[in-house]
Parts: structure tokens; sequence; C-alpha cells
């Protein structure tokens, strides 16, 4: 098989994802922590509150910033006085740090409904430090406040976590997430019925050659039980530097079971060529970047492909990238129309197609192959070609990603990640909820066949 880069000699960029999955009014919010009552020691400290747009203490700076980017970029309007609450409860399931505050504290609110979480912090930093109090808050108002897609990492963690977000663990090959029995997305672990579960492992990798498979329960990592902690911190756990390992300790129908896994400097190329037959073209696409756009493109002008009567779109554990990427990737096989329409808090509008793509009309026939790890700008092409009738999609069901997602530094190294629009495709399809459906099912094989593949195949008369 050709690497694409052998057509065009580039360095491999990794896209930060885009789009992000979910609606948030749809999507059960997480169970607040269970907490004990405890009698906690009163400050010894003179306490105060002032508004954000005054000079805020620098302890308090990040919930005001966090409010801020909040109210002004998320998808939906924001409601201060379910933030508030939501910041309340990552305060009471934060774990007690014995450093109380002592000297004057002074909070800063950013609306009057955030004036009682005050009252709250104030009272528990003759236990815990301001600072730690004021992190727990932003976090619970990620948590409970908002999609589960929008997050905030702090420092130890943004460095960590990839572009792609938490749950995506590369070097080990993995996709992993929070879902319920139902299959519904869920923020903490072990809270109900929230279980960590691998959705998707990549081909090739250390989590697959040693068995894990999609579905597995994941119950501890080294040693350490997963039960109540956060994807971004599980996200931490599960990362390690080429050569290092990891035991991952697996619940599945035959039993609990422990895998070592051996991190590896995975830096996948954009994709990969062949021609199948002399009248079936592959193309696999492992992002969605600017050099995969301009590879696809480059790829269809060669003769053989202009000769193809078929094509496979491999599409398959592709996490997604850009948004703009995944137009003009669709746009090559689209005469005309929208690819995708984007619906924010205040406006929506349409991507149309870019005019001059190479494979239009309804020739070449098209096949393109999906599965739980095809997200994001991957569901964007493959529903759309879908929608269209332009290709038949073979495989399993997506991720399911809807959200345009843009990361916020924050002033103390952090990262705020939002939500910030949803995207559905022009007849109006979500597959926030489900993930996209293919038009044929075919379940991954466990001895080394691709019967997606070779259906793809049959499907185009190869």
């Amino acid at each position: 098989m050709k690497a694409l880069t052998t057509i065009l000699t580039v360095g491999l960029i990794v896209a930060a994802c885009a789009e992000p999955a979910t609606l948030p009014e749809r999507q059960p919010r997480p169970t607040a922590p269970s907490t004990t009552t405890t009698t906690q020691p009163a400050p010894t400290a003179e306490t105060d509150a002032v508004p954000c747009t005054s000079t805020p203490p620098l302890s308090f700076a990040l919930l005001c910033e966090a409010y801020e980017l909040v109210s002004e970029n998320y998808m939906d309007p924001v409601d201060p006085a379910s933030l508030a609450a939501a910041a309340s409860l990552g305060i009471q399931g934060r774990q007690v740090v014995a450093e109380p505050e002592s000297g004057r504290l002074i909070c800063a609110y950013p609306t009057d409904d955030f004036k009682a979480l005050c009252d709250l912090i104030l009272s528990e930093a003759g236990v815990s430090p301001l600072s730690t109090l004021v992190e727990a808050a932003v976090e619970g108002m990620f948590t409970y406040g908002l999609d589960p897609f929008s997050a905030y990492l702090p420092p130890d963690l943004a460095d960590q976590i990839g572009e792609y977000g938490p749950g995506w663990i590369f070097s080990l090959g993995l996709v992993v997430g929070g879902r319920t029995g139902a299959d519904e997305i869920c923020r903490n672990i072990g809270t109900g019925d929230c279980m960590l579960v691998v959705l998707a492992v990549f081909q090739f990798s250390a989590g697959d050659a040693a068995g894990i498979v999609v579905g597995d329960e994941v119950i501890a990592i080294d040693g350490e039980a997963v039960e109540g902690k956060t994807l971004e911190e599980i996200t931490a756990l599960l990362s390690g530097a080429a050569g290092t390992s990891v035991d991952v300790a697996l619940d599945r129908p035959g039993g609990e079971t422990v895998k070592t896994l051996v991190h590896e400097a995975l830096r996948f190329g954009p994709g990969d060529f062949e021609m199948l037959t002399s009248r079936i073209a592959y193309i696999r696409l492992n992002e969605f970047s600017q050099i995969s756009a301009q590879l696809t493109g480059q790829v269809l002008q060669l003769d053989e492909v202009q000769a193809a009567s078929g094509i496979v779109l491999d599409l398959r554990d592709n996490p997604g990238g850009l948004v703009y990427a995944a137009m003009a990737i669709a746009s090559q096989f689209l005469d005309g129309g929208v690819v995708m329409r984007e619906v924010g808090r205040d406006e929506s509008f349409d991507l149309d197609v870019i005019e001059g793509g190479l494979a239009t009309g309804s020739r070449p026939r098209m096949a393109v192959l999906v599965n739980g790890g095809s997200a994001s700008a991957s569901e964007v092409v493959a529903a759309v070609l879908q929608e269209r009738d332009r290709a038949t999609v073979i495989g399993t069901r997506t991720f399911g990603k809807n959200l345009v997602q843009l990361p916020f530094r924050a002033r103390n190294g952090g990262q705020f990640v939002i939500s910030i629009a949803r995207w559905t495709t022009p007849g109006g399809l979500d597959i926030g909820i489900t993930g996209l459906q293919p038009d044929i099912i075919v379940e991954p094989a466990s001895d080394g066949s691709d019967p997606a593949l070779d259906r793809a195949v049959s499907l185009l008369g190869g």
C-alpha cells in the first residue's frame, strides 16, 4: 500500500478536534457526587464578596474568566443560576485539603446567582485553600452545567491531554469514555451506572495487539480504581511516554483481566492509497487536516483513479480534525449543494460545497467504511455522502460527535474547551444522539480478515 506521503512529502500535522458531539439538552446531566455532611471549622479570617466587574482577587480570577468565556461563546443560552449550582456541586465533590486559608478572604462572583457559591467557598476556606475550592467550582461548572464534551483542564492536565481532547490515547491506540447501560454519554465514572468503556481500538496499535475490544469496561489503571475520576484524570493516567507501560484492568463477559500495554510513538500518516483491483481505488484517511485534503485531491487526479469505476473511502478509526478539511474532502465527491449546517446560539449558516470536485456526479460509485472510532469530521463526510446518495456507508455505528469546539488558554496555564456550535447534515440529520448508522452493518472480524472492505469491493463490482 502506498503511503499518501509518497505522493507529497510532508510531515504529519495532527489537526485540533473541531467538532465534538451530542446535544446537551438531550443528554442526562451527571449525577451529583455523594457527600458526607461534616462540621467544618469556621475560617479564621474576615470574609467579603465583590463582583467580577471590580478587580477580583487573583485566587478568583479563574472563576471570573471561565464564566465570561462560557457566557460569551457557549452554543446555547447560559443560565447563571444553573452554572452556579453546578459550581457548588464541584466543591461538594472535591477532596478536602487540610491547608486552611487565613487573613482577609474576598470572593469574586460573576453574577448575583453566584453569591451563594461565595458563601460556600468562604465557609469551606477553613479547611481548603481558595485555589483548590475555586478550581473545583470551575470544574463543577463545566461537568454539571455544560455538555459532556466541554471541559476545564487544569495546568497539570492541559499539557498531557492531546489536541483531540480527553479520552483519546493515541500511544495506546484507544478511545475511552463514560457510557451508561443505555449507551448514553456520562461524565462521572462510577456514579450511578456510568462506566468507563473502550469506544474504539485503532488497528495495529498496542491496544489492538493486546486483544482489547470495543465495549470492554476499564475498571482500574495501574491498580488504581477509575471510580470517581473524571475523564480528564483518566486520560492522564493512561497517557505515557513511548516505551513506558501501563496495566489496564478490564471487566468483560468472560471475567476480569489485566492487560499490560506499552506506549508507542504512534504518529500515523495522513492516509494510504492503493488500487484494490484494476477498477477499484482504495483511499484511507487517518485524520482531517490541510494535508489530508491536499493529498485526497492529488490521489483523485492519478490516471488509474480517474479510470476507476469504484472508490472505497476508509474512515475507520479516524477521529476527525478540521472542519475545512471535511468540507474540502466531501466537496471532491459532490456536485454543488451544502456539506453541513452549523447552528450556534445566535445564528446558523450553511457550509457550501467547494466547486471543482474531481469525482462528482454519480461516478465512480463509492463505499465509505466507518466504525466506532469514526468521529466528528469523519461523520460529517460520511453523513453527507450518505444523505446525498453519493455513497453506501458500510461498517458499524460511528462515535456520535456533532459539536464544534474551541480551546481557550486559561491565564493560569490550564485550558477551557467550549462547545460553540453544533452541526447537522443539510437535511437536518443529527448524529449527536446515536452516531451515524451505516447502510450496511458489518461487524469486524477477529481472524485478521476485513469483512467490511470485502463487502465494499463486492458492492462496487470488484
